[in-house]
């Protein structure tokens, strides 16, 4: 194991990076739904502004990582 992590790139590491930010993202927004629904199960409002803003920052992520992929190439 110790032979592959000293034979990562630069490039490689960058990558790895942005998937982890790009995964912690997608795992925030999600926490942030589930319990947008179980605090509010009866008041449908509150889960779908919690959706939508949470869709939203995944997508501001998402763009951000394309470009930076973008530039990169």
């Amino acid at each position: 194991m110790g032979d592959r992590l000293e034979s990562v790139s630069v490039e490689e590491h960058e990558q790895l990076r942005r998937d982890f930010a790009a995964l912690t993202e997608q795992f925030e927004a999600a926490d942030g739904v589930l319990s947008a629904i179980g605090r509010s199960a009866g008041d449908p409002e509150t889960v779908l502004r919690t959706i939508v803003e949470s869709a939203r920052r995944l997508c501001r992520s998402q763009a951000l990582i394309g470009s930076d992929t973008a530039s990169a190439a």
